[in-house]
């Protein structure tokens, strides 16, 4: 596995297939290896060499143990009521910077980007502070940051959060199902023979509970996200679905009316996750969306 050693922290990273690099970013606990491979064949098959990344904190990444264990429940709460600031061990600022460096290490100067869930949150960061090097933008399952468009399904909330219990890789898999039967796309499922495996690979890759609270506070002090909008130059595509529980429909729509030459899919079956019912289609968009830049 490549590593690049950058001023603050390694990143580990993968490259697959020929064509026009596309930056894939994933969303929080996620590892490279979570992206689903008919997906990512798609992709390659319309012409892009895939640069897939461990953000830090996870997989064969740095992890920041240093920093300290934050407590992101505790913070969330103080974020909706208003009662302090939540200061984070790191931002979402401090990754967009780390996939700028992968990027200078990598020699590539420009670049399609895809970010799903919190990596779209750091894609439209990564897009608007280094407009130069971002060809295209393609953010899934995402939103604004702003508190009425950060509204979790209860349900949902708690399948996430239920990462606390884990001790062990029995434990870890159980979280890993259950969670993606409640976020997951409802007609689309994804067997549970293949959630489990994955889990069992994600976990003895990588697993970094602690990394995961501190990516979840960089997450919830990032709030409102606005200021980043005006300066997103790149040609943008929002996929979102109705049936995604973490990130509810308006919050796409949102985004597609605040970012200059921005477009919107919505899928009325979909929820958070990657069907590959929809793997096709999807890296069409980015294909399309691809071909639209200067």
């Amino acid at each position: 596995m490549p590593i690049a050693q950058l001023s603050k922290v390694n990143i580990a990273y993968e490259r697959e297939g020929e064509g026009e690099p596309l930056l894939m970013i994933m969303g929080v606990g996620g590892q490279l290896i979570q992206w689903p491979e008919q997906f990512k064949q798609a992709l390659i098959d319309k012409g892009f060499e895939l640069i897939l990344v461990d953000n830090r904190d996870v997989g064969l990444s740095s992890s920041m143990d240093h920093l300290g264990v934050p407590n992101p429940n505790k913070a969330l709460i103080q974020q909706f009521l208003g009662t302090a600031p939540v200061t984070p061990p790191y931002t979402l600022e401090d990754m967009a910077e780390d996939h700028f460096g992968l990027l200078n290490h990598l020699e590539i100067k420009r670049c399609h980007v895809l970010g799903i869930s919190m990596g779209s949150m750091i894609a439209q960061i990564f897009a608007s502070k280094y407009s130069d090097c971002t060809q295209s933008l393609n953010l899934l399952h995402s939103n604004t940051g702003r508190r009425r468009h950060s509204f979790i399904n209860p349900k949902a909330f708690l399948a996430l959060s239920s990462r606390k219990n884990v001790t062990n890789i029995d434990d870890y898999i159980e979280h890993i199902v259950n969670l993606f039967n409640v976020i997951g796309s409802p007609d689309h499922r994804t067997s549970e023979s293949r959630m489990k495996e994955f889990a069992r690979e994600a976990y003895e890759r990588g697993y970094n509970p602690d990394g995961f609270k501190r990516q979840m506070m960089a997450i919830f002090s990032a709030g409102n996200r606005e200021r980043f909008f005006k300066n997103i130059q790149a040609p943008t595509t929002v996929i979102h679905g109705h049936k995604d529980p973490l990130m509810p429909l308006a919050a796409g729509k949102a985004l597609v009316r605040d970012i200059p030459n921005a477009l919107g899919f919505y899928f009325d079956d979909l929820g958070h996750d990657l069907p590959d019912f929809y793997a096709e289609t999807f890296a069409q968009i980015v294909r399309n969306n691809a071909d639209l830049r200067d």
